[in-house]
């Protein structure tokens, strides 16, 4: 935490501030430091903001106020106490509904009072990244009715007020190259609004070598009102073995901006179309 005070800070010679008085502290483990969760997003409600935090070998979700440092509540209906960290790499949160998904086990807890909305052990895992809009949250794993010999990743769509799951979203793989069963994943959704129309920017990729892990990516748009494609497959890349997008992309102006590998790219949302592609080494 820094902050800024009236009172007069310690500076050098040459006037670099050298401390700051920090408003308060809190400490993030009662009895020693024990091997800690983590959040790799910001969980952020009513101006309060959530942090791992532990007490002997419990692990807790806790929401301090950020005036004081003050314990509002915590939380720690995980399955597995003595091995299971609540560990957020993505999620999606609507109103005081909070959820996010760790391997096979999904949780939603409601953030006014910190208990447990719903918790739910899939029958297979799940990728920890996550998008959602309003109600409905979208996450990424292996499906249930198609390509039961072959691994791959499909969109499912969840209800955030019950954790149900439906799949959602499967692009047309090809099945022309396949490695070790692998033959292609959908690795994000992004929400998109144009001219009152909702609309979701898919990035998929393949692989399109029979020996070697190379990786094309593709995105699409989707129409959320209707359930239809406006199109499905625009190349983004080159296939390479870095060819997969791990990284939220970014929508702004109507252009999505990604990162593949150790390129970016940038594509205009409406047509697909690739604007520019720049490499770095």
């Amino acid at each position: 935490m820094a902050s800024c005070h009236k009172e007069e800070i310690p500076t050098t010679e040459n006037g670099v501030f050298v401390s700051l008085p920090h408003v308060w502290k809190k400490s993030l483990h009662q009895y020693g430091a024990f091997s800690n969760s983590y959040f790799n997003v910001p969980i952020i409600y009513q101006n309060n903001i959530a942090i791992p935090t532990t007490n002997g070998n419990i692990k807790y979700m806790t929401m301090v106020d950020k005036d004081n440092g003050n314990t509002i509540w915590k939380w720690t209906d995980i399955y597995y106490q003595n091995t299971m960290r609540i560990d957020i790499l993505d999620s999606h949160q609507n109103k005081n509904l909070l959820t996010w998904q760790s391997g096979s086990t999904s949780f939603c807890i409601n953030l006014d009072n910190g208990t447990t909305q719903w918790k739910i052990k899939r029958k297979s895992s799940f990728q920890s990244w996550m998008a959602g809009l309003d109600q409905n949250y979208f996450s990424f794993g292996e499906s249930e009715s198609l390509y039961p010999e072959y691994q791959e990743s499909i969109a499912y769509k969840g209800d955030i007020e019950t954790g149900n799951i439906s799949e959602y979203i499967i692009p047309h793989f090809t099945l022309e190259h396949i490695i070790g069963g692998r033959i292609g994943d959908v690795t994000s959704i992004e929400p998109y609004y144009h001219n009152g129309i909702q609309y979701l920017a898919v990035i998929w990729q393949e692989i399109k070598d029979n020996e070697l892990w190379n990786f094309q990516s593709y995105l699409g748009l989707y129409n959320f009102n209707t359930n239809q494609w406006i199109y499905e497959k625009k190349v983004m890349n080159i296939p390479n073995l870095n060819g997969v997008v791990l990284s939220k992309p970014i929508i702004y102006k109507d252009k999505l901006y990604a990162n593949i590998g150790h390129e970016l790219v940038c594509h205009d949302l409406l047509s697909g179309n690739q604007l520019w592609r720049k490499e770095f080494s």
